[in-house]
């Protein structure tokens, strides 16, 4: 959140991150893809208008510049890196994209992913789920 902030102007600060979203839209703030909401309203433009092969698939919502594009790039593909030191007491790490945890909540993916690993059929829950 403080780097997205530092690299906007004050008067974006209450646009750019909106209900917990880039410009109220875009749960993850680094990616790879999403192009739309990192190169300017010109260069946006002119690759819709040269590539429609390209584009056919994507539709009008995403054509459209999200509100409040005023500095982009708002997203960044450089990637945050942590480090978590696995303990005795860990069974299991869980990576994911934010697709998953906008479909399930992270109470959920614990208990599907721990009665997996001790050995109890979970795909019927999951289908359930998802």
């Amino acid at each position: 959140l403080q780097r997205i902030l530092g690299e906007h102007p004050a008067s974006e600060r209450k646009t750019v991150v909106r209900h917990d979203r880039l410009l109220g839209l875009l749960l993850p703030f680094r990616a790879f893809g999403d192009v739309r909401f990192k190169w300017s309203p010109d260069m946006l433009s002119r690759l819709y208008d040269t590539r429609p092969d390209v584009l056919s698939a994507i539709s009008e919502s995403v054509r459209t510049l999200p509100p409040h594009y005023l500095t982009p790039p708002y997203l960044s593909a450089q990637p945050e890196v942590t480090r978590h030191l696995m303990k005795p007491a860990d069974k299991f790490l869980v990576l994911a994209t934010d697709g998953l945890w906008e479909l399930m909540h992270r109470q959920m993916v614990v208990q599907l992913v721990g009665d997996h690993v001790a050995g109890q059929e979970t795909s019927g829950l999951l289908c359930f789920n998802v």
